[in-house]
Parts: structure tokens; C-alpha cells; sequence
């Protein structure tokens, strides 16, 4: 039973933190748009997506301890897989998302370089 109750947390919270991913990529990509003025908009999506992943993460923390009593698995077990795949996942698709951003910064290099010269 125990481990069911992992597995399910873990599954919501795998969820969760893929919500999360989506909004702040939204949030990373409009910041990479903006530039002067606009970029007070970018960096104002940015606190957004992460007060937004914030409440996320313990919204669902809360509803994990909020329905205890109606699943039929121990809530600690479930509370644990949640709060695992709402870390874990998390970091990797931040590490992804800061990845991808280093290789859109070093494929733009070339040709500032060329409008320098």
C-alpha cells in the first residue's frame, strides 16, 4: 500500500512540476523577446512564473494534505512521492531550460560578432 501511495504522489507531483516547466518556459522565452523598454515586461513574467510554480508546488502539497482522509494510502507516503517529483523533476527541467537558453545565447554570438565588424 505504501508504495502505491508513492507511486501516485509521485505521479502528481511529476505533474505538477511539468506544469511548472511550461509556465516558466513561457515566462523565459517572452524575457528573451523583450529588450528596452519591453524588458521590465520580461523580468515582471519572470517573478510571475515563479510566484505562479511557488503557490504550485504548495497548492499541491496542501490538497495532498487536504484529501488524507479520502484515498485509502498512507498520506505520508503520498506527501513524500509529491514533494519528491516536485523537486527532482524540477531541477532537471530547470537545468534543461538553462541549457537550452546557453545554446540559443552561444548560436546568437556569430552573428553579433558579424554586426560589430
Amino acid at each position: 500500500m505504501q508504495i502505491i501511495g508513492f507511486v501516485l504522489g509521485f505521479a502528481f507531483g511529476l505533474f505538477i512540476a511539468f506544469v511548472s516547466y511550461i509556465v516558466l518556459k513561457k515566462a523565459v522565452d517572452k524575457a528573451n523577446r523583450s529588450s528596452g523598454d519591453q524588458a521590465v515586461d520580461g523580468t515582471k513574467a519572470m517573478i510571475k512564473a515563479y510566484l505562479l510554480k511557488v503557490f504550485l508546488d504548495f497548492g499541491s502539497l496542501f490538497a495532498v494534505f487536504l484529501l488524507r482522509n479520502v484515498y485509502p494510502y498512507p498520506y505520508v507516503f503520498v506527501l513524500f512521492g509529491t514533494a519528491i517529483a516536485l523537486l527532482v523533476p524540477g531541477r532537471i527541467f530547470t537545468v534543461k531550460l538553462l541549457n537550452g537558453q546557453k545554446d540559443q545565447t552561444t548560436q546568437k554570438m556569430p552573428e553579433q560578432q558579424e554586426e560589430h565588424q
